[in-house]
């Protein structure tokens, strides 16, 4: 563009030509694509996190993994990826926080998890009571002992 300035007598100046380009830049935007929000699994739990990134004013620096309030993973090369093992039971709420190179940062949308104790897991937890179970006839050094050689009994007892 041009600038004209002028004072109070009317003398002017006219500045010379100026281009000028605007190039947009898309908004730096993280999405978590796995897990899958409201995703169910077993305790104790292996997640594969992974995260697409796009957009931003510079080169993507780093994409954080958080679980709650916990820093799981500082990513700085793509893919942005992480399988983190052991993860105990609970409801968890996952995000993903990249960084560009100018300083901007974008966060990912929550994806809630849940992880539950295995249905076996849980029997085996409330059970309060030990069996003990005694072998009779433990003579091992026979060939072939039959069935009617072999006798068991059994015994339980309530704990706690």
């Amino acid at each position: 563009g041009v600038s004209v300035a002028s004072d109070h007598t009317g003398l002017s100046v006219t500045s010379a030509v100026v281009n000028v380009t605007v190039v947009y830049a898309a908004p730096l935007t993280v999405t978590l694509t796995s897990p899958a929000n409201g995703a169910s699994f077993n305790a104790p739990a292996t997640l594969s996190l992974a995260a697409n990134v796009t957009g931003g004013r510079g080169a993507i620096t780093n994409v954080d993994f958080d679980l709650g309030s916990s820093l799981l993973v500082h990513e700085t090369n793509p893919p942005y990826s992480f399988i983190t093992p052991n993860i105990f039971a609970g409801t968890y709420a996952l995000a993903a926080v990249a960084t560009d190179s100018s300083g901007a940062s974008s966060t990912s949308s929550i994806v809630n998890i849940t992880i539950t104790n295995s249905p076996a897991l849980t029997v085996l937890q409330a059970i309060k009571t030990v069996f003990v179970i005694a072998l009779e006839n433990h003579d091992f050094v026979q060939p072939n002992p039959t069935a009617s050689q072999r006798t068991y009994s059994a015994a339980w007892r309530q704990t706690g």
